[in-house]
């Protein structure tokens, strides 16, 4: 077999991770259940689509592999859970980071019935994350659901927020990881609590209920967020600070590496002997596909 180094580094695999924060449902009392989960799906879909649109282009940037779509939710009953359903049901995957542990967090479910259905939908996830939060306090409970809110926002590309607009709430409340959301430029889709549960794309830095976009513009939003745009000599410098996927592909094989320096020093600290330095680098997936050739 010739060796053959590759010109740029690898395309990844299209991974779009859709989170979600909300209220639970004595916050929920004058909501259109069936209208609210079809806004839901509608959302999760038109991610879908546009994540399959990018994907089959190959000037985007990704791997021709199929993308993988995910949301990520700690399944409290309320918005939680019925993003979940919605997104599992359309082919989602499910991943569950958790404020306690989940026999503590079971406490959280009023019936056995939504107990149930919480255990059956954590079965579904392909990851549970079960954080140590503390119910000693009311102060240690709500920093667990504080936890749990920011664990979610890092996982995420997308927010999705099933909020009523108020700004007044608790430590870890919908209301607050809305505006951390922004504050940390995830593009947040506000899904409105009280029928016809408009959905619309939330400002930046702004907190409160009002719409940057509407949901209409979301998709050429989410295409400027995920494809590759390789001329960045016009794109605004804040969003050149955060992009740094040009550099990435413009970046070409090392052929030797100042790591030798290290290794001097390392062995000469640990008196190895004799000195058998490495200037050149190997070719890694050459070396790799050599391992399991002889293995086999």
């Amino acid at each position: 077999m010739t060796k053959k180094v590759a010109a740029r580094p690898p395309k990844v695999r299209l991974a779009i991770r859709v989170g979600v924060t909300g209220h639970r449902p004595n916050r929920l009392g004058g909501v259109d259940d069936s209208v609210l989960r079809d806004r839901i799906r509608q959302v999760l879909q038109t991610v879908r689509d546009v994540g399959q649109q990018i994907a089959a282009d190959a000037q985007a940037g990704y791997d021709s592999g199929a993308p993988i779509f995910r949301v990520v939710s700690p399944l409290a009953e309320g918005a939680d859970k019925m993003v979940a359903e919605e997104a599992i049901a359309i082919g989602y995957e499910l991943q569950c980071p958790l404020p306690f542990s989940r026999e503590d967090y079971e406490h959280d479910f009023a019936t056995p019935e939504s107990q149930q259905q919480f255990r059956r939908l954590l079965a579904q996830a392909t990851a549970v994350l079960e954080l140590d939060g503390s119910r000693e306090s009311e102060q240690s409970k709500n920093h667990a659901y504080e936890a749990v809110g920011r664990t979610v926002l890092r996982q995420s590309d997308i927010l999705i927020a099933v909020w009523d607009g108020a700004r007044r709430e608790g430590q870890g409340g919908t209301a607050q990881i809305v505006g951390e959301a922004l504050l940390l430029q995830i593009p947040t889709l506000w899904i409105r609590t009280e029928p016809p549960h408009a959905a619309c794309l939330l400002a930046r830095a702004e907190v409160g209920g009002h719409c940057e976009l509407n949901f209409d513009d979301f998709p050429k939003q989410l295409i400027g967020l995920l494809r590759f745009e390789p001329e960045k000599e016009h794109a605004s410098p804040e969003r050149q600070m955060a992009d740094f996927r040009n550099d990435y592909f413009v970046e070409g094989p090392h052929a030797w590496s100042l790591g030798v320096l290290f290794e001097v020093f390392s062995k000469v600290v640990a008196g190895s002997w004799p000195w058998l330095l490495r200037i050149l680098l190997k070719d890694h997936k050459w070396e790799t596909h050599k391992e399991w050739q002889d293995a086999w």
